[in-house]
């Protein structure tokens, strides 16, 4: 069970996972070694090798969510969606009564649209340049953390 300190520290953290795996492996540490053979050191090594897997897993994780959307994959899709709704009621014409037409081609069009652009909101917040001071003030606030659980 976690104690107060713990939960504390790791409610502090800027960066929960990291704080939480890094628990774990000094709770894992902290095991002592048992005459009876209970806990072995294979037994050690390989929990602290799954401890390190799911550091790994977690940084990938995190370099997706950091990662903005490539321009040109932006422009393409704008491209793609300007043509597909120009388009749009060229096919429905013949299928659609024309009274409804503006309205359905109006309705689609500003949902795909709507889509597109929450989409790039969502993928780079900051609608400018990836914002480096913020990265390594983060990564420094990180480290720091990571160096004052191992104390």
């Amino acid at each position: 069970r976690a104690g107060a300190e713990t939960r504390d520290a790791v409610a502090r953290s800027s960066n929960m996972p990291l704080a939480i795996t890094t628990k774990i492996a000094q709770e894992i540490k902290s095991v002592s070694y048992a005459p009876d053979d209970s806990f072995t050191v294979r037994e050690r090594l390989y929990l602290l090798k799954r401890v390190a897997d799911l550091r790994s897993t977690i940084a990938r994780a995190e370099r997706i969510v950091q990662t903005p959307v490539p321009l040109h994959y932006a422009r393409h899709t704008s491209r793609f969606l300007s043509v597909w709704c120009f388009t749009l009621p060229l096919c429905l014409a013949p299928t659609v009564p024309a009274v409804v037409l503006p309205v359905v081609v109006g309705l689609a069009s500003w949902a795909l649209l709507g889509l597109r652009e929450i989409g790039l909101l969502i993928e780079n917040p900051f609608r400018r340049s990836l914002q480096l001071t913020q990265c390594t003030d983060a990564l420094g606030r990180e480290i720091d953390e990571t160096l004052a659980l191992h104390r």
